[in-house]
């Protein structure tokens, strides 16, 4: 697990691209979830994303 600041769904994209044995098991997104409008379509986001 590893818990950044900034992760949008692009930055998820960009980690879960990463190969296997580098990228991390998941990620944690609290502002973006605490700051969405729409938090359900944010974690939906984020769920494609990686």
């Amino acid at each position: 697990m590893v818990w950044l600041g900034g992760v949008s769904a692009e930055r998820c994209a960009a980690i879960g691209a990463l190969p296997a044995a580098q990228r991390p098991v998941g990620v944690a997104a609290l502002s973006a979830l605490m700051a969405a409008a729409d938090p359900a379509q944010v974690a939906a986001a984020l769920r494609r994303a990686w």
